[in-house]
């Protein structure tokens, strides 16, 4: 009998924040994501459809590490990451220069994503 308490995926998101858009029609979702003891800390971000939950998909528009400790840590564990809507289609993420980058898309269904790295 297949398990259906745990993700099919091994990991788990754990929300840390999110901002809906001023217009209300979407939002940013902050969060950790665990796969597991041999996997290192990340925080990750996802533009969503402001009705619809976080699942637990790796994040659509932001993946990040601290890169072993270069950058700083977050309480979670993970980088820290600003977040603002500058407005109702422009959101920005800020972090650390130092934070170990993987995934950081330009847009998402017509939002745009704008990044301030300090």
């Amino acid at each position: 009998m297949l398990d259906t308490s745990m993700p099919v995926t091994g990991c788990e998101n754990a929300l840390i924040a999110q901002a809906h858009s001023p217009d209300g029609r979407a939002k940013i979702v902050v969060f950790e994501r665990s796969c597991g003891a041999t996997t290192g800390f990340s925080t990750q971000a996802s533009l969503l459809d402001a009705r619809e939950p976080l699942g637990d998909e790796a994040g659509n528009a932001f993946i990040a590490d601290t890169d072993h400790g270069r950058a700083p840590a977050a309480a979670h564990g993970g980088p820290m990451l600003d977040v603002r809507w500058i407005d109702e289609r422009t959101v920005e993420l800020g972090y650390d220069s130092r934070t170990r980058v993987f995934r950081a898309v330009d847009s998402w269904r017509g939002v745009r994503i704008v990044r301030r790295v300090h």
